[in-house]
């Protein structure tokens, strides 16, 4: 998965993981004029998001351990870990908002037989949260906004079982969510006639944007393999 970020002085930045390491490329006029790895654990999970300057960094290192980082400054954070592996984490998801920046991500426990989606404050308590759980494993879940709420969906790997709940992320150390059902009534301003046919087209829309960040982290990376070989 790459990312790419523009800064003000129009200069991309991209990263991008291949094997153990996390790349960070800078890239003007076409040329790569700074580059380098970030980290050299790496083994899945990479997720980054941008807050006015700053761009943060989350993945799972080789180590299992849920890693933090700020990549204009400060040092890396090992948020969670587990070298035992009981706990095995994934698909981690950095969501920043007016409120702060949170860090959610899903484990399965594997001597409970346990799914479970937590979220940890990393500029707060450090300390894993519980937002929900599930005998089953997930094939994938999603937080998103939507009018002027925040959302949380997911489908079990069966493809059995598909849940939508709203989330109150009103005080960020103390986010609680509440099941929707599939037809949402009263003040919502958005109703859905069931979850499904409203997450296919999120979920087409989010494929579509994440299609063209690729095509253009692709093209950015190439270029930076092309500088390389010259030099």
């Amino acid at each position: 998965m790459e990312y790419v970020f523009s800064e003000k002085s129009g200069i991309k930045l991209v990263i991008w993981d291949e094997g153990n390491n996390i790349i960070v490329s800078y890239i003007s006029g076409g040329r790569v004029i700074k580059s380098g790895i970030l980290h050299k654990n790496y083994r899945t999970g990479l997720c980054c998001a941008k807050q006015d300057d700053d761009i943060y960094v989350a993945f799972v290192s080789v180590e299992n351990e849920l890693v933090w980082n700020r990549l204009l400054g400060g040092e890396p954070l090992i948020l969670f870990s587990d070298k035992s592996e009981n706990w095995q984490i994934y698909d981690l998801n950095i969501i920043v908002n007016s409120k702060g920046v949170v860090l959610f991500y899903e484990t399965f426990n594997q001597k409970e037989n346990q799914t479970e989606i937590k979220y940890i404050l990393p500029y707060g308590e450090r300390r894993g949260k519980l937002l929900c759980a599930l005998s089953d494993k997930l094939n994938e879940y999603k937080i998103f906004f939507m009018g002027d709420r925040w959302y949380l969906w997911y489908i079990t790997e069966d493809k059995k079982t598909s849940k939508f709940f709203i989330m109150n992320m009103e005080r960020i150390s103390d986010i609680t969510i509440s099941e929707c059902f599939l037809t949402l009534e009263g003040d919502f301003e958005i109703r859905l006639h069931n979850v499904e046919n409203y997450y296919k087209n999120k979920y087409d829309e989010l494929y579509s944007m994440t299609k063209e960040i690729q095509e253009e982290g692709k093209k950015w990376r190439e270029l930076y393999y092309k500088n390389v070989k010259k030099i």
